[in-house]
């Protein structure tokens, strides 16, 4: 069972932090079998995910996007995340008119971050551990930001990881009887094509070997995409007899 630690946010809820997903050892070996094949994600000769593994990664990833949601009531957590931090720091006197569009430019600005990260940020801010915003004034609101950014960055990073792991479970990289099989029916198309046309005329355009070779890697359970060297089956699909 996955174990969780809890983050307080300003309004009394919690924001419930899973454990790292790669942290599973089946998962690790899965993404450390990951390759690229024709700029794709890959999954090497070997490795597979099961249906059950597949359900498991699509509930990870939806549990770190709702955790980097924003919720209904999060609008009012970050006003109150927002008068504790500002009131840790000297101000210049202002008017009410003027402290009310101050707090609308930090709303407007973290819109789309949760409010558990924005207190998350104010305590990194208010202990002196944010490098963006050091100082003895309060943060702009693009520093916050930033610190909120950051705090939200390994879980945005975890989920994209785990989409590349989906990704590429759906471009598995074919194994050596696979590529044989292909392989071998380029050459018995070739030679068949080559014994029942005439000499000189061509035999088969670009795009009918292109369309050739598509039907004969489906037909083998291939993707196209996969195969690295097909210009030079797709050149073998193509080609003139010589007279003589």
């Amino acid at each position: 069972m996955n174990q969780h630690r809890s983050i307080a946010s300003p309004g009394g809820t919690t924001a419930s932090q899973p454990t790292t997903p790669f942290s599973e050892p089946w998962l690790a070996r899965v993404r450390n079998a990951i390759g690229t094949v024709n700029g794709r994600p890959t999954l090497m000769t070997g490795f597979s995910i099961s249906q059950s593994e597949r359900t498991r990664i699509e509930g990870m990833i939806k549990q770190r996007r709702d955790r980097v949601a924003t919720g209904r009531d999060d609008r009012k957590a970050i006003i109150v995340t927002l008068g504790k931090l500002l009131a840790a720091f000297p101000t210049q006197a202002q008017s009410d008119g003027s402290a009310e569009q101050r707090v609308e430019a930090y709303l407007e600005a973290l819109g789309g971050i949760p409010a558990w990260a924005v207190d998350e940020a104010r305590k990194l801010i208010i202990t002196g551990m944010a490098a963006e915003c050091a100082g003895s004034w309060a943060p702009t609101p693009p520093q916050l930001v930033a610190v909120c950014r950051r705090i939200l960055k390994p879980d945005m990073d975890i989920i994209r990881d785990l989409e590349r792991v989906l990704d590429a479970a759906d471009n598995t990289e074919p194994d050596k009887g696979e590529r044989e099989r292909v392989i071998d029916g380029f050459a018995g198309l070739r030679n068949k094509l080559a014994a029942s046309n005439e000499r000189g005329k061509p035999v088969i355009t670009p795009e009918m070997a292109r369309a050739r070779f598509e039907e004969m890697c489906k037909a083998a359970g291939v993707s196209p995409d996969s195969i690295r060297d097909q210009p030079e089956h797709m050149q073998k699909l193509s080609f003139t007899i010589p007279n003589g």
